[in-house]
């Protein structure tokens, strides 16, 4: 039975933190704010394999300092999670259930909020969460938006309602989705700079592989710029029109002729007809 908490309460301060992690003092959960808040056990939480951030790295510097910082203040915000049959589903908070793996913890405080939200609702709860507290990487971010567009069938104006986005802005990163994966894995890797990568996904596909080889030690504006004018330009190819056969025109023509006229072809050679169809253009 869930315990009742009002506003200005400290919705913690029933759970006390041990050695082995956190434990609650019974297994009831709280309400805070119209929300259940409940301390479980970490291995009964998954992350959402379609949230935004694709990756975590749980050896980076930020992580290993979020988890000594979870050993000892505990959780200054709860991982918000949606109960799914018999597990719960990260919402928010992907990286904190990281490091409270880390540090050790055997349960975590989570916020479950309302299962009647269509998926929608906890794709963009996710994204919010990412672009405010948690960094989130440019390219995860332009995927996104094209999972918006995509998955949920979201224009680009629907989108640009939802996420409080300018157009422009949403446009460039719908573009950046589909910049060549190449090009996206190393640049990604690399953490080029986002206006570099606006300006890598405005040339054509065939050439932002080329440009970005140039650029890739130094991936500056100015040396996108530079690499764009040296861009190797293809000629158009002039498509060559197929030169009729003489022989082929000269029985059409035959055939189109009145019978009585059919004389008049004996003393026109088949050289002559190639002649003046070039004359008038027709090869």
């Amino acid at each position: 039975m869930a315990k009742k908490s009002g506003l200005g309460s400290n919705p913690l301060s029933w759970i006390q933190p041990t050695k082995q992690g956190i434990s609650d003092s019974d297994s009831d959960s709280q309400i805070v704010d119209g929300k259940e808040i409940k301390v479980v056990e970490i291995s009964k939480i998954k992350p959402d394999p379609n949230q935004p951030r694709k990756e975590i790295n749980p050896h980076s510097a930020d992580i290993k300092e979020l988890a000594q910082s979870i050993k000892v203040h505990g959780f200054i915000n709860f991982i918000t999670v949606r109960s799914e049959e018999d597990v719960y589903i990260i919402v928010a908070g992907e990286r904190r259930y990281t490091a409270a793996k880390i540090a050790g913890l055997k349960k975590i405080p989570v916020m479950i909020i309302d299962e009647s939200k269509a998926p929608l609702d906890y794709a963009l709860i996710q994204l919010e969460e990412n672009l405010q507290r948690e960094n989130l990487n440019t390219f995860d971010e332009a995927d996104f938006y094209q999972r918006l567009q995509i998955e949920f069938g979201l224009q680009q104006k629907q989108i640009v309602e939802r996420v409080g986005k300018s157009k422009a802005y949403i446009s460039k990163m719908m573009k950046l989705a589909k910049i060549e994966p190449q090009v996206k894995e190393q640049a990604k890797e690399q953490a080029v700079p986002r206006e570099v990568l606006f300006e890598l996904s405005s040339l054509q596909k065939e050439n932002q592989t080329e440009v970005w080889e140039k650029i890739k030690k130094n991936p500056t504006i100015a040396a996108v710029e530079k690499s764009k004018a040296g861009l190797t330009k293809k000629k158009p190819t002039k498509r060559k029109s197929k030169r009729p056969d003489a022989q082929l025109v000269f029985q059409a023509l035959k055939k189109a002729v009145k019978k009585d006229n059919d004389a008049i072809f004996q003393f026109i050679p088949s050289t002559k007809v190639q002649k003046l169809l070039e004359e008038y253009g027709e090869s």
